[in-house]
């Protein structure tokens, strides 16, 4: 599985859309999109704040 973004793989597992994911976390949905495709990258202190 190298070069599989976690994030995708979960989103599937758990049946959710990233939209859904974007809104658990308060986050715009594009930017969270960049991250499940590995266009941008952010760590996991940005998602907590």
């Amino acid at each position: 599985m190298k070069g599989m973004n976690r994030i995708k793989v979960v989103l599937v597992e758990k049946k959710r859309t990233t939209k859904w994911f974007a809104e658990e976390l308060g986050k715009n949905p594009a930017a969270v999109s960049k991250w499940r495709t590995n266009v941008s990258n952010q760590t996991y202190i940005h998602w907590i704040r």
